[in-house]
């Protein structure tokens, strides 16, 4: 969020764009670099979202996050017929058990747009005239 030009991508201007491209029910992911102004900028601009991590994920359409679905993902997952998690093997269920402990539900690597806007009170949204935080951050601002 601190490069150069980097509201090109983040401002309410080009999420509104982005908003016009995207299926009835798409959604959109990018990486925030843990700006809270883009954050709350992204919920702003889309009905529905939330913070995973670092990135946004926000759609026009209620999204639905499936945990269950993510586990069983996760578990039948395979890269050249392997199988990334080994169900026999204690410290690859051990593995898995910390990813979904780490990123479900009841994790602080997600917080939906109604708490983040909440958090973010008082921040401005990123635009394309206040360059969003592409000059605050190396005045020390933000």
């Amino acid at each position: 969020h601190f490069r150069a030009n980097a509201t090109n991508l983040l401002s309410t201007e080009f999420l509104d764009l982005a908003k016009q491209h995207l299926n009835p029910h798409g959604v959109l992911f990018f990486n925030t670099t843990d700006s809270r102004r883009v954050q709350r900028t992204a919920c702003l601009a889309f009905r529905y979202g939330a913070r995973f991590t670092n990135h946004m994920v926000v759609s026009q359409a209620p999204i639905a996050f499936n945990y269950e679905r993510w586990r069983s993902v996760l578990q039948n997952y395979s890269i050249d017929g392997e199988p990334l998690f080994n169900a026999s093997k204690a410290e690859e269920t051990s593995k898995l058990k910390e990813l979904m402990d780490n990123y479900g539900p009841e994790s602080s690597s997600i917080e939906h747009c109604p708490t983040l806007l909440q958090q973010t009170a008082g921040k401005a949204a990123v635009t394309d005239d206040n360059m969003g935080t592409e000059w605050r951050y190396y005045f020390a601002l933000e």
